[in-house]
């Protein structure tokens, strides 16, 4: 991307790419950030919000340990991510902190301008779903919800 471009950090396998010609040289000064690092620190925080929400892992009620590692578990799969670049001469261990901190920035902003705290009672439901208000209430009580997709009145037979 542009970032990388104007960042024009090389990469660890900087010297090895710069023998294969232009465009291999050229791809060997894009390092910083990680890329990958960055989408899969994205997707799985975003993920590892979105479980502990339906799990309700940071309820009062809640707090199990099985709950803790369901929740824990797709950040693994980012660490394993992050790892290999290093391990694979991709990147530096700053490049890959970068991209880790862009996409864990990127998926708290994401999940909460959509859901609610962790600790709300309805930490499971979209913000867009607990309705225009909080006052306005179905006949049972319960709070009313705006469905996502409107139903259309079916065609007439022609």
């Amino acid at each position: 991307g542009v970032g990388k471009t104007f960042a024009g950090r090389h990469r660890p396998s900087y010297l090895s790419l710069a023998a294969f010609g232009e465009s291999a040289e050229r791809e060997g000064r894009k390092s910083f950030p990680s890329g990958h690092s960055s989408a899969t620190f994205a997707g799985m925080t975003f993920l590892s919000l979105w479980l502990a929400s339906k799990i309700g892992a940071f309820m009062p009620s809640g707090g199990d340990f099985w709950k803790t590692v369901v929740t824990a578990s797709p950040m693994v799969v980012a660490l394993i991510v992050a790892i290999s670049r290093a391990r694979d001469y991709k990147h530096n261990y700053s490049d890959i902190v970068a991209g880790a901190v862009i996409g864990f920035a990127s998926a708290l902003i994401c999940y909460f301008s959509l859901f609610p705290s962790l600790h709300d009672e309805n930490c499971a439901l979209p913000l867009v779903r607990r309705g225009s208000s909080e006052s306005s209430s179905s006949a049972e009580g319960a709070p009313a919800v705006t469905p996502l997709i409107r139903k259309e009145k079916p065609l007439p037979d022609v």
